[in-house]
């Protein structure tokens, strides 16, 4: 996480990549590794790691904060992607009301 927040890409990637070879049920890593490929442009692949997050969050006892960043980038993702049908369901999402708040973003 620090070398993304270096905007070390590359260096980032690598260590997650690593990380998700030994542990690959952990929603926050999921969406690290999809803010990776966000900031790489790799959008498809970004919202591929969203979604998985998004769905090992709500399988496990993961805190809401878990799921609800993943949540907030898969619909930036969207968005990126030029998708807003994709994003403003997203954003509807009734489990959280930050998610409810970001619909805003879209009016």
């Amino acid at each position: 996480m620090q070398h993304l927040q270096l905007n070390n890409l590359q260096l980032a990637e690598e260590y997650l990549l690593q990380a998700h070879g030994i542990c690959d049920n952990d929603p926050l890593l999921l969406n690290e590794l999809g803010v990776a490929a966000f900031e790489k442009a790799r959008y498809n692949e970004a919202v591929h790691y969203f979604r998985e997050a998004i769905r090992v969050a709500e399988m496990g006892e993961w805190d809401q904060h878990a799921w609800t960043v993943a949540w907030t980038n898969l619909g930036h993702a969207f968005r990126k992607m030029g998708y807003p049908p994709f994003v403003y369901e997203t954003y509807s999402d009734k489990r959280c009301k930050l998610i409810q708040r970001l619909r805003g973003l879209l009016n």
